[in-house]
């Protein structure tokens, strides 16, 4: 006992002589470098407060370094009240770890990745640091350069040996789910993607802010719109600092934007382009001038409208300012309206407003939801005093990976009647990690006789930032875009090719009402040469298709029967993360040996079709290899007794359940939840593709729908069966 007793004084001596020196020098030199590059970087990416780089990352570090300093002198305040000055490194490390901490949790990090994150981060510099001190106790010339290299080499090794390679899903047999079974013509999709006429960009604004483009060389001003009713700013010392940087506050907004207009003469239809909630000191309205030129050449006025001033920052952000949002988009159509009339102006007699089509990206793309909604009503409607006086005649709306529900009018969601829609989500999307606007597609109804189409395509490799130039590959801004995979994403030219083809040709039928383009949105394998190799699924639906099993509301007949399945039930279609509706039934099917599902169609009140299509929509859950596509058996008999059946895999190969990787770290990983999220696929089936058994099959008196699962076992989500109407499919 006594011997070691001796040995551990021993050790005490040895520590309280060497080490508490060493680590409080390890700690101190180690932990300054560590945070000033690490905040320094941070006020690069974060701070933007309009002086210049070079102001942001001084700021940024010297900030910084007085907040280590006095997180130390605290922390060694509390240590020196319980008696441990044998322990002063801790004071460093204390303020090591806090500082990187908050800035991770801003950069929407899960605690339970931030918390070891940090700690380790910071103990291995202390560690490195002070192992380097002990070697070169007697070299005093040598530890400052070689801080910054252990610091620098520490950092790297942590962050290697925490952190899983980038992946990408192997993609070997892509060009299995493309393959062309039948054409109408051979429609060369690139000219869509062709500029046509000479174009002149304008830019109008408020003159108010200190954001360049909206603050000199005006084409002309615009007054400013006081959103006092609909918006509180952020409370205390922080709602001054997002005025200050500003030059205004939530009572005189600006109506800012930039304007692609046709040089030809003529009445063009009107886009207007919304961005979503990126950090406000970073521009975002002008990432779309790819689409805006393009638009602007093909004949439309073209509008990108700024809203930074709404956006997130580290001075706070204003809370439920969707319908802010809204609202300003539809006062710049105010205003449209307004040039438009005027004689004199450079805009005069140039605006279709009978042809009004939105888009918008993010938080943009749930807003034009939200302002189509309010475009006809004549006050807001959880606002009463709020009056509306608008009536545009909005034809179409474009969601590029749209948030949905932010905005809901008591606890109801936005339901749309009578619009175009086009929907865009990328799978590879960090940010809106879930498909989001699938519900706002399913939300659309419609009553009129006029023809209306939506569509959407699910994007794999395509990410949330690519459709906006000024974004790009970082979903999530620094530090937390450190840790996400971006080996499988497409570049940025390519997603931004596939949105410039869907939106124009999306233009083009909708507005222009070019039915040549309306089987790209029943099935994307017209364009598929054209766009980036990749997996797509899309889902449509129009004014002439008929549902016969609609899962989310009563059956149009007699129902179904289900047999030889291990289950079968009517389910929420899930998003990744469970907990969240997805405002969509489907009939969940499971087997693993011979299955029979039979629909009653004998009530469907279905009209007289001349070449009717056979339409469902289904999502493969199963875990097959992507070599050996789903397949099964469909088969429809009338009241007469005739027969006629096809297979799937002769129509269309449905891509399996496909596990994406959105990050580089296990933990943060799983706060997404599942790898996986199920995206319906529309199959169409024209009458033509179908085999004829006996007597010749009567759509119009169709009876009874078959599905055989008797290809091996599986698993599916079902919906939407029916039959559409008017066929711009012509079978080869």
């Amino acid at each position: 006992m006594r011997q070691n007793k001796s040995f551990l004084s021993q050790a005490i001596a040895l520590y309280s002589k060497y080490w508490c020196s060493d680590l409080e020098s390890g700690a101190k030199w180690g932990l300054i470098i560590f945070v000033c590059l690490f905040m320094g970087y941070s006020g690069f990416c974060i701070l933007r407060l309009g002086y210049g780089i070079v102001i942001d990352i001084f700021i940024g570090s010297a900030g910084s370094l007085l907040l280590l300093l006095l997180i130390r002198q605290s922390i060694l305040f509390v240590l020196n009240l319980f008696k441990v000055p044998s322990l002063i490194w801790l004071g460093w490390l204390g303020g090591g770890i806090t500082i990187p901490l908050i800035v991770f949790r801003f950069s929407r990090f899960h605690w339970i990745t931030v918390i070891p994150l940090t700690v380790l981060a910071s103990l291995s510099v202390v560690s490195f640091c002070t192992a380097l001190i002990i070697l070169f106790r007697n070299r005093k010339c040598f530890r400052k350069p070689l801080f910054l290299l252990a610091f620098s080499l520490c950092l790297l090794l942590f962050m290697q040996s925490m952190m899983k390679p980038e992946q990408a899903i192997d993609w070997e047999n892509v060009n299995i789910y493309h393959p062309m079974i039948w054409d109408t013509q051979d429609i060369d999709y690139t000219k869509l993607t062709r500029e046509s006429h000479h174009v002149e960009t304008l830019l109008y604004g408020s003159g108010v802010n200190q954001v360049v483009n909206f603050n000199k060389q005006l084409d002309w001003e615009t007054p400013c719109v006081d959103m006092a009713l609909f918006l509180k700013p952020p409370k205390g010392i922080f709602s001054s600092l997002r005025e200050g940087y500003w030059g205004f506050d939530h009572t005189s907004f600006p109506l800012n934007a930039t304007v692609w207009c046709p040089e030809k003469k003529g009445k063009f239809p009107v886009v207007l382009i919304l961005h979503g909630d990126f950090p406000m000191r970073m521009y975002s309205d002008t990432g779309y001038a790819y689409l805006g030129h393009l638009l602007a050449s093909r004949g439309f006025l073209t509008l990108s409208i700024d809203q930074r001033f709404l956006n997130l920052d580290w001075t706070g952000h204003y809370q439920n300012e969707m319908d802010a949002r809204a609202y300003i988009l539809l006062e710049h159509l105010q205003l449209l309206r307004k040039w438009n009339e005027t004689k004199g102006h450079r805009l005069y007699g140039k605006a279709d407003l009978n042809n009004v089509v939105l888009i918008g990206h993010s938080k943009g793309g749930e807003a034009i939801a939200v302002a189509s909604y309010f475009n006809n009503l004549p006050h807001h409607p959880d606002k009463p005093e709020i009056v509306f006086d608008y009536g545009f005649d909005i034809k179409a709306l474009v969601g590029l990976a749209p948030s949905d529900c932010l905005y809901q009018v008591g606890d109801t969601s936005i339901v749309l009647e009578d619009i175009d829609y086009l929907l865009l989500h990328g799978a590879q999307d960090a940010d809106v990690s879930q498909f989001y606007g699938d519900r706002q597609f399913k939300r659309i109804r419609y009553f009129d006789q006029e023809y209306h189409f939506k569509s959407s395509l699910f994007i794999y490799r395509a990410n949330h930032g690519q459709f906006n130039s000024a974004w790009g590959a970082n979903d999530l801004f620094f530090p937390a875009s450190l840790l996400l995979n971006k080996a499988p994403l497409i570049s940025q030219e390519e997603q931004q090719r596939i949105a410039e083809l869907y939106i124009s040709a999306f233009l083009e039928t909708s507005i222009r009402k070019k039915m040549d383009y309306l089987p790209l949105f029943q099935d994307y394998r017209y364009a598929c040469k054209y766009l980036p190799s990749t997996y797509y699924i899309n889902r449509f639906c129009d004014t002439e298709t008929n549902l016969i099993a609609d899962f989310g509301s009563q059956m149009k007949n007699g129902g179904y029967h289900a047999a030889g399945f291990i289950n079968h039930a009517v389910v929420g279609l899930p998003f990744r993360r469970p907990g969240l509706s997805r405002q969509n039934p489907v009939l969940h099917l499971k087997w693993d040996h011979p299955a029979i599902l039979t629909i009653d169609a004998r009530n469907s009140s279905l009209p007289s079709f001349r070449n009717g299509v056979f339409t469902f929509s289904l999502a493969d859950l199963s875990t097959r290899k992507f070599s050996k596509p789903l397949d099964f058996k469909i088969e429809l008999t009338d009241t007469g007794g005739a027969c006629t059946f096809t297979y799937l895999k002769d129509i269309i190969q449905i891509v399996p359940k496909t596990p994406i990787e959105l990050t580089r770290f296990s933990s943060w990983e799983n706060s997404y939840g599942n790898k996986q999220e199920p995206v319906l696929q529309t199959i169409s089936i024209p009458m033509q593709a179908f085999q004829k058994e006996y007597s010749p099959f009567d759509i119009n008196k169709l009876q009874t729908i078959r599905f055989y699962f008797d290809q091996g076992a599986g698993e599916v989500y079902l919906d939407e069966v029916g039959v559409r109407g008017v066929d711009f499919i012509a079978f080869q």
